[in-house]
């Protein structure tokens, strides 16, 4: 699961290209196998680029923005619900939070991820006081220190009480602490092994 904190500022994208891979907003531009947009402010920048329509990566998007589903090749929208705590099927939607990344988490979650690593949850500044690993935001998009604790808020009360998936953290520098950290590098480990034996149960 690729979010977007400055922890990933570096980071080898090819390392977790192997896996499957879930990204929001911006991180389609590391060519996750789908994005999940739920802030429309940055899908309209960039849905007319050259690099949109190339993509390979499903785009999907909230469904008040399914109208790009109609527009846009290999896009399409996805239902989000209030009702249920936490979604439990893809066609009864997934839970609209106040992030993107938690609604992804469950996107995960109903697609039988498992286990579910976090790369780039921060819910802190980095260095030099830094937002993100990338420059895709315009400065109207920033937003007050206050906004990290109401995201954490969302991973507390619903990804960490309801996700049925495993879920570890693997940010150094996350004030995210409901879910287990560990390294990168042993999280790769332990998806090269669970690949390792999926191959092998279907040879």
């Amino acid at each position: 699961m690729i979010g977007g904190g400055s922890s990933l500022k570096g980071f080898d994208f090819e390392s977790i290209r192997p896996y499957r891979s879930i990204g929001c907003n911006a991180a389609w531009k590391n060519s996750p196998d789908i994005c999940l947009f739920t802030d429309h402010r940055y899908s309209d920048l960039v849905r007319e680029s050259e690099e949109w329509s190339r993509t390979k990566t499903i785009l999907l998007f909230h469904e008040c923005n399914k109208q790009y589903a109609e527009k846009y090749p290999g896009t399409y929208w996805l239902k989000i619900q209030q009702r249920e705590h936490w979604g439990s099927k893809l066609e009864h939607g997934i839970r609209g939070l106040n992030n993107t990344g938690a609604s992804a988490v469950n996107l995960a979650d109903v697609l039988g991820c498992n286990p579910i690593f976090l790369l780039g949850f921060d819910m802190t500044r980095g260095e030099g006081k830094a937002t993100h690993y990338h420059d895709e935001y315009p400065n109207t998009f920033k937003q007050g220190a206050d906004i990290y604790r109401r995201f954490q808020q969302s991973f507390e009360e619903f990804a960490a009480k309801n996700c049925r998936a495993k879920i570890f953290n693997l940010s150094p520098i996350s004030t995210l602490e409901c879910f287990p950290k560990i390294t990168v590098e042993k999280a790769l480990r332990v998806a090269a092994k669970k690949l390792s034996e999926k191959r092998l149960a279907t040879a």
